[in-house]
């Protein structure tokens, strides 16, 4: 049994991405292997990959190398050929090259990520079945202390400009890490309130399912 507060948890947003490299396989294996020749990349970079496996598909990773001509995906499970058929997962990947911290959150909220269901009966039946179908988007909405001077706010309005996907990661207490692939925009004014913190909303809008590190 283990548990854990939050508190002194952190959020990073990428700042600088380099441009595309192209992916010619990846294996059917635990941890999965990426071929890319000469991909560049060292132990415990982060990328965010472009796969024909809509699973892996748009999401962020942290990777092991292996050569200089392959590198695994932390924790990722490829092995059941029904879920990623056999050489269908070639693609592309971008690497993180510098991440900045979004500081001064007060609050986090999570929506989104349900089950969803299709209820259904035939002629026949006097009940109602259900099936599982998918899961509805995920959002997220961070509440900053307003301090434009601060390093992340060019970037979080940049990326609020051009609603381009940004990868993001949740740094939290016990050393696991949330990544993630999110379009981003933030409030253009802050809260006035009195006696309150001044503040604005960052909206995260999760383009691909959340990995866990």
């Amino acid at each position: 049994m283990a548990y854990a507060l939050p508190n002194g948890s952190t959020f990073d947003i990428a700042s600088a991405i380099a441009t595309s490299k192209t992916t010619t396989a990846i294996t059917n294996a635990s941890p999965a292997l990426v071929t890319c020749t000469a991909h560049g990349l060292i132990t415990g970079d982060y990328v965010v990959l472009t796969s024909g496996w809509g699973k892996l598909n748009n999401r962020v990773f942290k990777i092991t190398i292996g050569t200089a001509n392959d590198f695994t995906l932390n924790g990722v499970d490829t092995t059941s050929v029904t879920l990623y058929p056999a050489g269908q997962g070639a693609g592309s990947f971008r690497k993180i090259t510098t991440w900045t911290p979004i500081s001064q959150i007060t609050e986090v909220a999570f929506s989104g990520g349900e089950q969803q269901f299709l209820n259904f009966a035939f002629l026949e039946d006097a009940d109602e079945k259900q099936m599982p179908t998918s899961k509805s988007a995920i959002s997220m909405t961070l509440t900053v202390a307003d301090d434009p001077a601060l390093a992340y706010v060019p970037v979080v309005e940049a990326a609020d400009l051009d609603l381009q996907p940004r990868p993001l990661k949740l740094n939290m207490v016990t050393g696991a890490v949330m990544a993630y692939n999110a379009i981003v925009s933030i409030t253009s004014t802050p809260t006035v309130n009195r006696d309150e913190l001044m503040t604005r909303s960052i909206s995260l809008s999760l383009q691909s399912r959340p990995t866990r590190i």
